[in-house]
């Protein structure tokens, strides 16, 4: 099947800078079998132009046979993965607890959030001032900020060696803010590794729906923005908008995703929906007349727009 045609501005002679313009990126790759072939339908027969993929979770193999061949019309980004969300299924770092110890909880994955490894961090700190190692404590940030810069490294060798060739990162989480310094490391190594990080876009508010009716809320979304316009009042054309979801399919699988928050079968439920905000056919059609989907690297700098 032959990927969606979206990005190409429709034959009525609208000039294509007019339309809106849209980076559209799926998450989550390799954390689940139903999430790799969610995201492949979503890209094969619907609106997605971009796959972050997390390096440490098992299904990492089976992401690059679902959706290595989708390039180039798709691109690939590492997902920078330093924490682990779920009760059931757990992951932890690529290059193993003993290597990276600051990062793990006591079951040897990743915390469950990013505050968790900001507080492990700081409860480390106190112990080195409560021990009279004053020096030390100074030394617990640099620590942990290595370490973290490690896996990251690790990642992408891990993500490259499969066979995926990323042109862009983004975190997992928003894991950038966690630690001290990790923001201005991840800038840092994206730039020397030649990825594209925290490009400068509007996010299209979706918005979460606990009726899991993301199409709908993806069309409001996109008519909103149309109304508005996709250039400023002097012509020159506003940043693309970004939307992200996290598509999978309400299976067997998905519904034993589970952590306090979520009970088995809800997660299922929303990711369902997640993948219909790129393949509902209404999401299709409208984009199809209206919007000129992206990738990371085809977003480009803003520019005039001449009527």
């Amino acid at each position: 099947m032959s990927p969606a045609a979206t990005s190409e501005a429709p034959s009525s002679g609208t000039p294509a800078t007019a339309r809106l313009r849209l980076v559209t990126r799926g998450d989550d790759a390799a954390s689940s079998l139903s999430a790799n072939r969610a995201i492949r339908e979503a890209c094969e027969r619907g609106v997605l132009r971009n796959v972050s993929v997390m390096a440490p979770c098992a299904w990492l193999h089976d992401a690059f046979e679902q959706l290595g061949h989708l390039s180039p019309h798709v691109a690939f980004g590492l997902h920078v993965t330093l924490t682990a969300e779920w009760d059931f299924p757990r992951w932890g770092p690529v290059l193993g607890a003993a290597r990276v110890p600051a990062l793990v909880d006591t079951d040897g994955c990743f915390y469950r959030q990013c505050a968790a490894i900001a507080e492990n961090a700081r409860s480390r700190r106190l112990a080195t001032v409560a021990g009279n190692n004053t020096a030390e404590a100074g030394a617990v940030d640099a620590d942990l900020l290595a370490q973290a810069m490690e896996e990251v490294a690790s990642q992408l060798a891990t993500m490259r060696a499969v066979g995926f060739r990323p042109v862009y990162m983004d975190e997992h989480m928003g894991v950038g803010r966690a630690v001290n310094g990790l923001s201005e490391a991840l800038h840092a190594f994206a730039a020397a590794e030649g990825l594209i990080f925290r490009p400068e876009l509007r996010p299209l508010r979706v918005g979460h729906r606990e009726d899991a009716n993301y199409g709908a809320a993806m069309l409001e979304a996109l008519r909103c923005e149309a109304e508005s316009g996709a250039a400023a009042p002097d012509g020159t054309l506003l940043p693309p908008l970004l939307v992200v979801a996290h598509p999978a399919y309400d299976d067997a699988e998905m519904r034993e995703i589970r952590n306090a928050s979520n009970p088995p079968g809800r997660v299922a439920r929303d990711r369902e929906g997640q993948r219909l905000l790129f393949t509902q056919d209404a999401v299709r059609d409208y984009v199809a007349a209206n919007v000129t989907t992206l990738r990371y690297d085809e977003a480009g700098a803003p520019r005039r727009h001449e009527a």
